[in-house]
């Protein structure tokens, strides 16, 4: 089968070609800037060694400069956001934006022509006046000067705190399947080269500064422990009792006056293709350190602010268990630190970049936990497996939320999933706010293939496609050890998804296949359990995705479990793990919840009763949640008043909950005190071809007689 090398995901199977025709280009950075916090401008010079190891004559590289993403309303990022329903960059006032106001290029101290991407106003193509020949480098100068807009995604200002990613003029990856220059995005990240940096920061000398690398400064390291011992004091003195009460105060919008007096702060970092740095006036300071391995002692930093201080003051605990738990997991942490910084002024998300992440707004100790987490896996799930996310973001946000959920299940072993919602909705059984939107989008077929490129998915599948149905499909397709030896292998390269799914044997996994390609659903359903010497159940699939599954077994008050292998139709399947004696009262398919089944009502059958499909009832005020285990009935009062009836009063019965169901009801009985009579109206909603949006409606009008 022939194909080209990033979309051709199922390839003939060849052990020998993990490394066939691989190289990896590399590029070095000497970076030196300087911060204007008055004006708010960034002003430096990069010098970057681009070393080409392709077999390949270059006569062209491509750059980012993904500053001017801010620049005008007509960028991919600026349309991106409107299209998400952002309409804050759209509405920016022109002082608000930013950009690169000067920028130039040069190669071994000659000019050289270079033109902006006629779309795509933060890509230029620099065309070089000799031909790059394998195994040469060339040294290539940007003097540069930047306008920092105010905080709108990844990089920007708010007042005086500075966020400073994606800021410098870099090359665009060139690979096995070419370049691949692309426009910033809000959601949708990077792919780029690894190499080492060396970066000088100039800025007035009481900002507090974290930063990708390793710190050089000798006063800038005493500055920050002298700031880790006030950030001591201060919790001493108004956490008297700990940090379990909210904190009495609200963060004021006010800085420090900026020093007269600058400082130069330098870092280095090897082996990284990304470098973030974050300055603020106001940051207190958490330092702590973590071993793995016999002799590797990694620092851990917290840079946070007073409006969620009672959350951060023990973040560096947080990043300590992260780092020990992906370093056994997946692969011993290389670098010298891991940093997390607090950014008060965006909401419940958070951004990787080597060695430190950005954490927005979090509403509790456990979120943050859990988020850390995440965003400190990022180092090996493209940090140092260096997917190309923007592409096939399925491959590290997918691992990535998979080894999550393990961290997850390690650490909060009683989370449920529910405990985003709201307390009125949470009960016992119920579904948790993941599964519940997964399910809805599945159900209005609103989902695309998992591998749809970023570009091409919408917002709600990045999250719910990209992350969490890629979870659901990795279970139990990889093991720590395989996944060990992979990380190993690819360490500080650019795997790409075939070689993903040949080192983990998936080639001929069908249903992998079709759930990464497809849009093809899981529905299981039990038809019947009977007893004839041995226990059978009959199950059908209703979906197209012959995804395998586990059969729970309720058997003599313990729970066993059958594997069966995914099919689509009906299957009568035979159950083989009980002992001889054994009484099974309950049958459910996939109890644990591991795959995403379309609807897991119809999941379980008991073996005796007269109703033996249907959960025990339980009421519910108002409305519930959709809950598995339980019939639910959703009540509410109903009044209502016409001419003739005059006023009505009545209940109102429902199974509507905060999901989305292919069959729906709502009836409201009333009595009418006008005309003396039973009177009510109703509506009943079904979808008529469930792997379509095709819902018909029918509206009832109640009176008696």
């Amino acid at each position: 089968m022939e194909c080209d090398f990033d979309y051709c995901f199922f390839p003939k199977k060849n052990n020998n070609t993990a490394y066939q025709n691989y190289f990896q280009q590399e590029v070095n950075y000497d970076i030196e800037v300087t911060l204007d916090d008055e004006n708010h401008i960034l002003k430096g010079v990069t010098n970057i060694e681009y070393i080409n190891n392709s077999p390949d004559e270059l006569d062209s590289i491509y750059f980012h400069l993904w500053a001017n993403a801010y620049k005008n309303h007509r960028t991919a990022f600026a349309k991106q956001k409107i299209q998400s329903g952002s309409t804050d960059f759209f509405f920016a006032k022109k002082e608000e934006m930013g950009g690169y106001t000067q920028v130039d290029f040069s190669i071994n101290n000659e000019s050289v022509n270079w033109s902006y991407d006629k779309k795509n106003i933060d890509i230029v193509l620099l065309k070089l006046n000799k031909t790059l020949q394998p195994s040469q480098s060339i040294q290539i100068r940007i003097p540069f000067e930047i306008k920092i807009p105010k905080y709108f995604s990844r990089m920007g200002h708010r007042k005086q705190a500075y966020y400073m990613a994606q800021w410098y003029p870099k090359p665009a990856v060139y690979d096995r399947a070419g370049w691949h220059p692309m426009p910033y995005l809000e959601y949708g990240e990077y792919y780029s080269e690894f190499g080492k940096f060396q970066v000088k920061i100039t800025l007035p000398k009481n900002y507090v500064v974290a930063a990708t690398g390793d710190l050089q400064t000798e006063t800038e390291k005493a500055f920050l422990i002298k700031r880790v011992r006030a950030t001591n004091k201060f919790a001493a003195k108004n956490y008297p009792v700990g940090l379990k009460m909210k904190f009495p105060l609200t963060m004021p919008d006010t800085f420090p006056v900026s020093s007269s007096q600058l400082k130069t702060i330098e870092y280095t970092a090897d082996n990284v293709h990304d470098f973030a740095w974050f300055a603020d006036k106001r940051f207190f300071v958490q330092k702590n350190r973590v071993q793995v391995g016999a002799t590797q002692n990694v620092d851990t930093w917290a840079f946070f602010n007073l409006k969620e201080f009672h959350l951060w003051m023990d973040a560096t605990k947080y990043l300590n268990q992260s780092i020990t738990f992906y370093s056994q997991k997946v692969g011993m942490y290389p670098y010298s630190h891991a940093t997390a910084v607090n950014n008060p002024y965006a909401d419940a998300g958070a951004m990787e970049y080597p060695m430190i992440t950005l954490v927005d707004r979090m509403y509790s100790t456990e979120v943050l936990d859990i988020v850390i987490a995440h965003e400190v896996g990022h180092n090996w799930f493209y940090g140092m497996l260096g997917f190309n996310e923007r592409d096939f973001p399925w491959l590290d946000e997918g691992i990535n939320s998979y080894y999550e959920r393990w961290y997850t299940r390690t650490f909060y072993p009683d989370k449920t999933g529910q405990e985003d919602l709201p307390k009125m909705f949470q009960s016992e059984g119920a579904l948790g706010l993941e599964e519940l939107l997964k399910s809805s989008m599945m159900r209005e077929n609103m989902h695309q293939a998992i591998s749809t490129p970023i570009d091409e998915m919408t917002e709600m599948n990045y999250g719910l496609g990209s992350y969490e149905r890629t979870a659901d499909l990795l279970q139990g397709r990889i093991t720590p050890r395989k996944m060990k030896g992979f990380f190993k292998q690819w360490k500080f390269k650019h795997p790409q998804p075939k070689d993903f799914i040949q080192y983990f044997d998936l080639d001929n996994d069908k249903a992998f296949e079709m759930a990464l390609n497809t849009t093809k659903k899981i529905d299981y359903k039990v038809i019947s359990a009977s007893k004839s010497g041995s226990y059978k159940v009959g199950i059908k699939n209703k979906g197209k995705l012959p995804m395998s599954f586990d059969l729970s077994m309720l058997a003599d008050g313990k729970w066993k479990i059958q594997e069966v292998e995914g099919f689509v139709g009906e299957k009568l399947i035979e159950i083989t793990v009980l002992q001889e004696g054994e009484k099974v009262d309950k049958f459910v398919i996939d109890k644990d919840r591991k795959v995403a089944d379309l609807n897991r009502r119809n999941n379980q059958i008991r073996t005796a009763g007269m109703f033996k499909k249907i959960e025990p009832m339980q009421f519910k005020f108002l409305m519930g949640v959709e809950n598995p285990t339980r019939t639910t009935l959703s009540w509410l009062p109903a009044v209502g008043w016409n001419n003739y009836d005059k006023t009505m009063l009545g209940v109102l019965l429902h199974n509507y909950d905060m999901g989305v169901k292919n069959f729906e009801f709502a009836v409201a009985p009333m009595y009418a005190f006008g005309s003396k009579k039973m009177v009510g109206t109703g509506v009943v909603k079904w979808n008529i071809f469930p792997e379509t949006s095709l819902f018909q409606r029918v509206t009832l009008s109640l009176r008696a007689k």
